[in-house]
């Protein structure tokens, strides 16, 4: 047993070996923008994350958005940016935002909503089927998110995916709503997973992202709700035993910083940048899709098994999941919002049949 083990430890670090060149040859090989000289006046943006600067997502922002950013300000913009929760985990970096020791911040899902409460709608659970919706929300909603956010006293740089969280047991399979609510979850996304939580009658204990692999390593939980591209990057894998592969929420990840740092821009940098976006998300998304597609791919190869919910249960799983959304509504996000989301999406699913 020992033998397979050391066998499938094998592949997966094969695996995150190649995926790490594969990046690096992606990167060393993409057009580059190329940088002016700082000079005297150079405008520095420091950035603070909790995502570990080799993962897939550090990756991404390294290759597609840098080298826009470089490009259309002729490097005169420097983005310093603090990787692996070196400046604290998503609350304390938007606390330093605020307090004007940081201009930004890159937000997991958490941190997202720590710092626009009204992205919680998007990550009400069972709200999205597949990717192509998300797409359509965010193409026709993103005005909307910009103005929440700016209410909020932040500049919406960028809204990508996390990814569709799956479920996580180090335990049980989770074959049937009865394994589900024997399972001990670690909570970490904020009010909207309590209130999942609470209305499945599951036990969870409270933990901040920096603090998870030491509460699963020490065996205090033994679920989790999670993306696969963080479980396999954050080295929590060799702990789990079972995958369900629901989509129990779409996850955003931003880019935010200060609208004061943002007003304080060049306009000509703040227009070039505007008109970038949506080219610099599709193209974020296309590959993190595809990276998190393979991290998935890896751990079931490594040996954690992929399970199915029973039918029934899955359905009674989902009607009960989604008695969160009315319930939340008015105090993390208003009722009108989750209406209009609710409404946009009815109108696509009809148009596509």
């Amino acid at each position: 047993m020992m033998r397979v083990k050391a066998v499938r430890f094998s592949a997966v670090l094969g695996f995150c070996l190649v995926f790490i060149f594969a990046s690096s040859v992606f990167a060393a090989n993409a057009p580059k923008a190329k940088a002016a000289p700082a000079k005297k006046g150079k405008i520095v943006w420091r950035v603070a994350t909790v995502v570990p600067g080799g993962m897939g997502w550090s990756k991404r922002a390294k290759e597609i958005l840098l080298p826009y950013i470089d490009r259309f300000t002729g490097g005169e913009l420097d983005v310093k940016i603090f990787w692996g929760g070196i400046k604290g985990d998503d609350d304390a970096i938007l606390r330093q935002v605020k307090r004007g020791e940081l201009e930004g911040g890159g937000f997991s899902g958490y941190g997202t909503v720590a710092a626009c409460r009204e992205f919680s709608v998007l990550t009400l659970p069972f709200l999205f089927k597949n990717f192509d919706e998300v797409d359509f929300i965010r193409k026709s909603m993103y005005p909307e998110f910009d103005r929440h956010a700016e209410n909020r006293g932040m500049k919406l740089l960028l809204w990508v995916d996390q990814d569709f969280d799956q479920i996580y047991s180090m335990k049980h399979d989770l074959t049937s709503l009865a394994k589900i609510r024997a399972s001990h979850f670690v909570r970490w996304y904020g009010d909207i997973e309590k209130h999942l939580f609470t209305t499945l009658g599951v036990k969870s204990t409270p933990a901040s992202i920096t603090d998870i692999n030491r509460i699963i390593g020490k065996g205090e939980v033994d679920a989790a709700i999670a993306p696969a591209m963080w479980v396999l990057g954050s080295q929590i894998f060799p702990f789990v035993k079972y995958i369900l592969p629901v989509k129990v929420r779409y996850s955003p990840v931003t880019v935010m910083i200060s609208k004061k740092v943002w007003n304080a821009a060049p306009e000509q940098y703040r227009i070039d940048y505007m008109k970038e976006r949506e080219a610099i998300t599709r193209e974020f998304n296309d590959y993190s899709r595809k990276d998190s597609e393979r991290c998935m791919r890896a751990m079931i190869a490594y040996g954690i098994v992929e399970v199915k919910i029973d039918q029934k249960e899955g359905a009674q799983l989902q009607a009960m999941a989604k008695t969160v959304w009315k319930r939340a509504a008015g105090d993390l996000y208003p009722q009108s919002l989750l209406d209009e989301v609710i409404a946009k999406l009815e109108q696509y699913r009809k148009a596509k049949g």
